[in-house]
């Protein structure tokens, strides 16, 4: 295949050398690497072909974003090098023995597009490396801040690239709430008592900092923390209820099933690790999608429907009190947030009489709250039913 090469692109001597950083696809032997110069510039190396003596490869310079689009999938190998982002494509051969180059050419790549090295049904399926923890490091850190601390970090091929919504609105957002519900923390005071630090992307990661007592000893932290781990480490029935006899409020089991929803639906990988800075203590977990199929069962078994009472703060924003169904929407000031849902029967006529300011008062909600759990047969649904409500002097 060399000799169709022709000869003005020959090099003297393959000149970026390169160091392996990660191989891709290996059967046998190195399919696929990641490879990186002296300069740090990364490069793909695709095996075209091999013989008892040497290997031939095709080596493409790429950018951080083009390596994590063949990485998540969204870019196939042979568009990667059929479009290369600096319109030039190493060829090179190897000796098996010694790994020194033999031969080298530099083209341009609407000439290596005519040679049809890459072959154009080659897939490769790249798995997303564990998170590795440093347990001194993060103990040590929870020393420094004097905070219990709960590392999580959300692993996706579908986060490679960038953040989704869904990393934050169904993982990060409810591990909060159910912090904040186990530690009876409302938005008033979460900023008080809550903080994010180590925020990482290529996948999502952040450290959450937890000082509710503000004492010496962080017992209530503690107890709490160590509960979620529990909670996010459980796989059976009994494992569940262990939790469910140390809670106060079943608010959170809402939580808990949309995490676990969406580690099945993105194929995702959730790790969790706490460290408390008073006991030395560390504990870690991976919630993947195998447990989260079976913890998904377990909740649509055991909780039929969760029923919570939520109280909230906020204004009137909408009353339909004439409907056949009489309906509410008030804004939570809380969180930003606009809840709507059904008036209870029985405050009907409480409201027809009062004289109540849209948008403006601020009042005291008492809400009722129905999660029902995603089956095989139906979606997952809240419902708010509106119970009483009283001015906030």
């Amino acid at each position: 295949m060399l000799e169709d090469i022709d000869e003005k692109y020959r090099l003297e001597k393959l000149y970026p050398s390169l160091t392996v950083l990660e191989v891709l696809d290996f059967i046998d032997f190195p399919i696929l690497t990641v490879e990186s110069d002296e300069g740090g510039n990364k490069y793909l190396s695709y095996l075209v072909s091999m013989s008892e003596e040497e290997e031939l490869r095709a080596i493409l310079q790429v950018s951080s974003d083009r390596l994590n689009d063949v990485k998540s999938g969204n870019l196939s190998i042979h568009d990667a090098f059929h479009k290369a982002e600096s319109n030039s494509v190493f060829i090179a051969t190897f000796n098996l023995d010694n790994g020194d180059d033999t031969a080298a050419f530099l083209v341009p790549s609407y000439y290596f597009n005519n040679l049809g090295m890459i072959n154009p049904g080659y897939a490769v399926s790249i798995k997303v490396q564990p998170a590795v923890v440093n347990p001194h490091e993060l103990v040590g850190f929870a020393i420094r801040k004097n905070k219990v601390v709960l590392d999580i970090y959300l692993q996706s091929r579908n986060l490679v690239q960038n953040v989704k919504p869904y990393a934050i609105f169904n993982v990060v957002t409810p591990i909060v709430n159910i912090i904040k519900t186990f530690l009876s923390i409302d938005g008033r005071n979460q900023d008080k008592y809550l903080a994010f630090s180590n925020l990482r992307a290529a996948s999502l990661g952040v450290t959450i900092e937890v000082n509710v007592s503000r004492d010496l000893f962080l017992e209530r932290e503690t107890r709490e923390i160590s509960l979620l781990i529990s909670l996010l480490n459980s796989s059976t029935k009994e494992d569940l209820e262990y939790v469910i006899g140390r809670t106060r409020s079943d608010s959170h089991w809402k939580s808990f099933a949309t995490i676990v929803n969406a580690v099945i639906k993105n194929d995702a990988t959730l790790n969790a690790s706490y460290a408390n800075p008073i006991t030395g203590e560390f504990r870690s977990t991976v919630l993947g999608v195998e447990r989260a199929a079976i913890l998904s069962q377990i909740l649509q078994e055991q909780f039929d429907v969760i029923e919570d009472i939520e109280i909230i703060e906020g204004s009137f924003l909408e009353i339909d009190i004439d409907a056949a169904e009489p309906s509410f929407k008030v804004w939570n000031m809380e969180d930003n947030s606009v809840v709507k849902g059904r008036i209870n029967a029985d405050i009907v006529e409480v409201i027809k009489g009062d004289h109540i300011n849209i948008g403006t008062d601020i009042y005291r909600f008492d809400i009722k709250v129905v999660y029902t759990p995603q089956t095989t047969t139906k979606k997952e649904s809240t419902k708010y039913f509106l119970l009483s409500y009283q001015t906030v002097p």
